[in-house]
């Protein structure tokens, strides 16, 4: 109902992990999608008292022992594409200062996809980093 094309729902190392994947979209779509998957699962996760949908990057154990060895995360994949041929652009000029541009800004970018000091610490303990 919502236009969003979901690819696969699948589970993840961890107990109770799960990845989706959406179809690529063009423009800010993708980053919508993603959010409006984020709210709904919340939401839909509301409705049940022993289910909890969480976001969080590392989540202490449930029994408050063992420690849970994968975190969680989200990425985004970016392609370019000529409008003009409907061609990816591979590494073309323009991909050339696109990657440039997200290297200048590292930093700010880090400050949003990191937004807390759980989720910064992460990126240095995690195996997948």
């Amino acid at each position: 109902k919502m236009g969003i094309n979901c690819e696969r729902l699948h589970s993840e190392v961890a107990s109770g992990q799960y990845e989706i994947t959406a179809l690529p979209s063009y423009g800010i779509k993708g980053a919508d999608d993603a959010m409006w998957i984020r709210n709904g699962l919340k939401e839909m996760s509301e409705k049940y008292e022993d289910w909890r949908a969480t976001f969080v990057t590392h989540l202490p154990s449930l029994d408050g022992f063992s420690v849970i060895e994968d975190d969680s995360g989200a990425h985004f994949n970016y392609s370019l594409h000529d409008t003009k041929k409907g061609n990816n652009i591979g590494f073309a000029p323009t991909a050339k200062y696109f990657l440039g541009g997200v290297l200048h800004h590292i930093r700010g970018i880090t400050a949003f996809c990191c937004p807390t000091p759980i989720c910064y610490t992460t990126r240095f303990s995690s195996p997948w980093v």
